[in-house]
């Protein structure tokens, strides 16, 4: 499931692609085109991202800890920005940044699937 969640992510910017990806299946996203179903499973997927965000505002580079799972994703997928750029932003090397981001990644994919248990999806 984290990989269709990845997957979305990754192609946030395309409401077609979103539209008839596995995930808005899942999520049971209904609407009246392909289009506006990518733009409510976009709306859905911005929402879980925002679900990361510590309380308060962002505050100046170095970023604490805590904000790490939320940048990740937030900058490298709803900002478009490369992911060199999310890196040293983070001030992380590589692999600490691919990890950071499966396991925000993985925060996403169970915020959505309590959403959808909970009937708020």
């Amino acid at each position: 499931f984290s990989k269709s969640v990845e997957d979305a992510l990754r192609h946030f910017a395309d409401v077609l692609w979103l539209g008839q990806s596995p995930l808005a299946d899942w999520a049971e996203v209904r609407a009246e085109s392909h289009v506006e179903r990518g733009k409510r499973l976009q709306k859905i997927l911005r929402e879980a991202v925002q679900s990361l965000r510590p309380d308060g505002e962002r505050p100046p580079e170095p970023l604490p800890r805590e904000w790490y799972n939320y940048v990740t994703l937030h900058d490298a997928y709803i900002k478009n920005a490369p992911n060199r750029e999310v890196m040293s932003r983070l001030y992380v090397s590589e692999g600490t940044f691919h990890r950071t981001r499966r396991q925000a990644v993985r925060g996403v994919a169970r915020w959505l699937v309590e959403r959808k248990n909970a009937g708020r999806l």
